[in-house]
C-alpha cells in the first residue's frame, strides 16, 4: 500500500486488523498518525519512506499507530535501514518515532537534537551501539518520559567519535547532565563529573551496572537525587575533593554511597 503525496493524516484505526497488508509506503506529507492506526497489522514486513527528517517530526498518537510495530525493516528511498543516522536538520525526535523496530541495530545522533520524545526506543532490542560527537550536546538533551527515550537503554554501549566510551569524562563546559542521559549505558566503568557540574538529573546513571569508580570533581556536591541505583551506590567507589567529605555525606544522592 502506498498512501498518497496529498494526504496529511492517518486517522485513527485507518488500518485496524488489516492482517494482510505486507508493506507500506508512508509519504513525507505525512505528520500525523491516529490511535491505533496500524493495530494488529501483524503481516507487515516493510515501512518505506523517503526522509528521516519527516519521519522523525511524525506525531504518533499511539505506538500502535506506528507501522514499525509490527514491521522489523524500514526502507529509506529503497534502500533497508539497519544503522540509523539522524540527518543534522532533525532538532527533536517525536514520541513513539522507532518504537518496537526490530531490524535497528545502530543509531547516530547528531549534535542538533535537543529532545527526543516518550518510548522512542522501546522494544528496539538488537539495538547494540549509540554513537555521538558531542558530550556536552548529549548531555542537554531533554529525555522525555520515561528511560525509554534514550537508546542507551537498550545499546549499553557509548561511542564517542567512533571510539568506545568506558571511561566517561564530562566536558567542564557542562554545568547540568539531563534526566536518563545516561541511563542504561552498562559499559561505563568510570565516570569523572567536573567541578562546572551542579546538577544531575534523576535516573542519569541507573542501570550503570558496570561503574566501578564514580568521580565528582565540585567541593560543593551537586544536586543528584535520584541520579544514581543502589547498585551504584553500593558498589563503586565514590572520589570527591580533600575537604568535603562532611558536604557529600549530608546531600542528597551522594550520602548512600557506602
Amino acid at each position: 500500500m502506498t498512501i498518497g503525496n496529498s494526504v496529511t493524516e492517518i486517522g485513527e484505526n485507518a488500518f485496524y486488523k488489516c492482517s494482510r497488508l505486507t508493506e507500506v509506503t508512508i509519504p513525507s506529507s505525512v505528520t500525523s498518525i491516529g490511535y491505533d492506526a496500524f493495530e494488529y497489522c501483524s503481516g507487515l514486513t516493510e515501512v518505506h519512506i523517503s526522509s528521516l527528517e519527516a519521519w522523525c517530526n511524525i506525531d504518533f498518537n499511539f505506538f500502535y499507530s506506528n507501522p514499525l510495530f509490527y514491521a522489523t525493516n524500514l526502507y529509506l528511498n529503497g534502500e533497508l535501514v539497519t544503522d540509523l543516522v539522524i540527518p543534522e536538520t532533525v532538532t527533536s525526535i517525536k514520541k513513539n518515532a522507532f518504537y518496537r523496530w526490530q531490524g535497528l541495530t545502530s543509531v547516530t545522533i547528531p549534535n542538533s537534537v535537543t529532545s527526543i520524545g516518550n518510548d522512542v526506543f522501546y522494544g528496539c532490542s538488537r539495538l547494540t551501539e549509540v554513537h555521538i560527537s558531542s558530550l556536552e550536546a548529549w548531555c542537554n538533551i531533554d529525555f522525555f518520559g520515561d528511560f525509554s527515550s534514550n537508546p542507551l537503554h537498550k545499546a549499553h554501549n557509548l561511542y564517542l567519535n567512533g571510539e568506545l566510551v568506558t571511561d566517561l569524562v564530562i566536558p567542564e563546559t557542562v554545568t547540568s547532565i539531563k534526566k536518563n542521559a545516561f541511563y542504561g549505558c552498562s559499559g561505563l566503568a568510570e565516570v569523572t563529573i567536573p567541578n562546572s557540574v551542579t546538577e544531575i538529573g534523576e535516573n542519569a546513571f541507573y542501570s550503570c551496572t558496570g561503574l566501578t569508580k564514580v568521580k565528582s570533581l565540585n567541593p560543593v556536591p551537586p544536586v543528584a537525587g535520584s541520579a544514581f541505583d543502589t547498585s551504584t551506590q553500593d558498589n563503586a567507589q565514590l572520589f570527591i575533593p580533600n575537604g568535603s567529605l562532611d558536604a557529600y555525606k549530608s546531600a542528597d544522592g551522594w550520602r548512600d554511597f557506602k
